[in-house]
């Protein structure tokens, strides 16, 4: 499907990273767990509520500082956890209109000062609060019983959630090779003179810092894609004006191996070592090679 296709014109421009997708993927899927796990509870009130605060959790643990199996699973309990305290402190206060507007006044300032250490966490405290609003259009608990009922459900959704989640597959090579795809894509704009050295080094470093986030994440023959783009990077940069001196081998090569990641295939090495034999940079060459070599032993197994 093309959903789980490494690149996609449909999705790449706004989801360069892969990071989306795999988002969405894991909450669609996780959604359809618990609309089954709901048909043998037999809930007595539609549990919409509680299914959005999985979801939120889920969704959750994709953000950048989630970037290994336990700080996952840790924020996924975490944010279930907030979202619950959330829902019941807003239920409390909801009969009194100025303790509602107290009370949410000083739950949103104890949530920034303990978690919005930046703009992503911050994110989260809007989101927190924002699920709170809406549970007040709901069934609400307005009582210490009616609290403790409600979490006990909120929790047997989340359990339910959390072992959907552990049975996701691991789909992060994907980002990695998305990651690899948006170089490889920079340096064609640079050597083609589509893009200036300001645009290469942002599309560059962001690339970068997409790849290490994944360092936990994926398998280590896969991360070890990102020391050969290091360097091949560092030598488009430093040598521009020879590779656009021979820009038309120099993209052969590229697209060459952008077509061989974009499809997860082996790079055609004879069609590769042609192209390079024609460039005068004896490192770049090396380089290319390198990690065509790599790319064939390691990333296809």
């Amino acid at each position: 499907m093309f959903v789980y296709a490494v690149s996609s014109p449909l999705f790449d421009r706004a989801d360069p990273y892969w990071v989306c997708r795999l988002s969405a993927l894991k909450v669609a899927y996780v959604g359809v767990v618990l609309f089954i796990v709901n048909a043998f509870f037999k809930s007595p009130t539609v549990p919409v509520l509680e299914m959005l605060v999985t979801a939120v959790a889920v969704a959750a643990t994709e953000l950048p500082p989630m970037n290994s199996h336990k700080k996952k699973i840790l924020g996924y309990i975490g944010i279930v956890i907030l979202c619950v305290t959330t829902n019941s402190i807003f239920g409390l206060v909801s009969y009194f209109k100025w303790g509602l507007l107290i009370g949410v006044g000083a739950w949103a300032l104890i949530l920034y000062r303990l978690i919005a250490k930046d703009g992503l966490t911050a994110n989260v405290v809007g989101i927190l609060i924002l699920i709170g609003i809406v549970s007040l259009e709901g069934d609400v608990a307005t009582d210490l019983n009616g609290v403790i009922n409600h979490t006990l459900f909120y929790f047997e959704y989340a359990a339910a959630g959390l072992f959907a989640l552990l049975l996701f597959p691991n789909l992060h090579d994907r980002v990695i090779k998305s990651a690899a795809l948006r170089l490889l894509e920079a340096d064609r704009q640079f050597i083609g003179g589509d893009s200036n050295l300001n645009k290469f080094d942002n599309q560059t470093l962001m690339s970068l810092l997409a790849m290490q986030n994944q360092a936990e994440q994926v398998q280590p023959a896969i991360y070890g894609l990102m020391p050969f783009f290091k360097s091949l990077q560092l030598q488009i940069r430093g040598n521009s004006f020879a590779q656009k001196t021979h820009a038309k081998s120099t993209l052969e090569v590229l697209d060459l191996i952008h077509r061989s990641i974009c499809q997860s295939r082996v790079i055609e090495l004879d069609k590769l070592t042609q192209s390079t034999e024609v460039l005068r940079d004896a490192k770049l060459a090396a380089t290319l090679k390198d990690l065509a070599e790599y790319w064939n032993s390691k990333c296809l197994a």
